[in-house]
């Protein structure tokens, strides 16, 4: 049967404790992504990310360590509180060319990251079946550059073409809520998880003191697309530099 609202409810977020926990969640999720956008595993840069992770995954491990040190804390504290501080801005050291800021933007805040596995109670042992994960990290954008703020009663509004000189002349770059990997499995897409999983990051995030929310999407997965379109992402110039396969989609928060 499909899962109920009772059922979404009933789900428990865990944080991810243990490298053995890690190792389970990064294979599950990827393989949910594939066997959503099996085009993926036709695309060069996809895989040879995807191969490096695994070939680095003790970096990877150091990296979870690094980045999720206090993930424990912040997933018992729900989306709506936090223990860290705001993330602070980074001025932009001049001269600076666009390849350096977009290795910049990149870059993984230190300390700010967690990862949450969704899991549905009774099932298949004490912890209960894997139905979703998700990954939080913090990266940077050009402070100013991806929304517009809007007037005393309209709504801020992400840029669609962010150019090079605009991104140049920006004097900070902004820590923003990075969603790195979100995933729900088959039986239970469409049930309402992802919207209870992606409300989590954002108000996660909002406790972070970050304004803003952002994740790329391979442009094959259709339905990722419309998902996160109509809970107010839109594409933008991508500072990160995944390349032409992937769109970066940001909110205002």
């Amino acid at each position: 049967r499909r899962p109920t609202a009772a059922d979404i409810e009933q789900v428990r977020f865990e944080p991810v404790e243990t490298a053995a926990e890690l190792w389970d969640t990064f294979s599950w999720a990827s393989f949910q992504i594939l066997y959503q956008v099996p085009s993926m595993l036709l695309d060069s840069s996809y895989l040879y990310n995807l191969a490096l992770q695994v070939a680095t995954f003790p970096d990877v491990l150091d990296e979870w360590e690094r980045y999720e040190g206090c993930a424990v804390e912040e997933v018992a504290l729900g989306p709506g509180a936090s223990r860290l501080r705001p993330a602070e801005q980074l001025p932009i050291e001049a001269p600076a060319s666009p390849n350096d800021l977009v290795q910049r933007c990149g870059a993984l805040v230190d300390a700010y990251g967690l990862t949450v596995v969704a899991r549905e109670p009774g099932a298949e042992g004490p912890r209960g079946e894997t139905v979703g994960t998700l990954t939080l990290r913090v990266k940077r954008l050009p402070e100013g550059c991806h929304v517009e703020e809007g007037g005393a009663d309209a709504e801020p509004s992400v840029v669609c073409t962010v150019t090079e000189d605009v991104v140049l002349e920006a004097g900070a770059l902004e820590a923003v809520g990075y969603l790195q990997t979100i995933a729900v499995s088959t039986a239970w897409r469409g049930s309402g998880l992802s919207d209870r999983l992606l409300a989590f990051a954002e108000g996660k995030a909002r406790t972070w003191g970050l304004g803003l929310m952002a994740l790329h999407v391979h442009r094959d997965n259709v339905g990722a697309l419309r998902f996160y379109e109509k809970r107010g992402y839109e594409a933008t110039s991508d500072w990160m530099g995944w390349g032409d396969r992937f769109f970066l989609l940001v909110k205002p928060l």
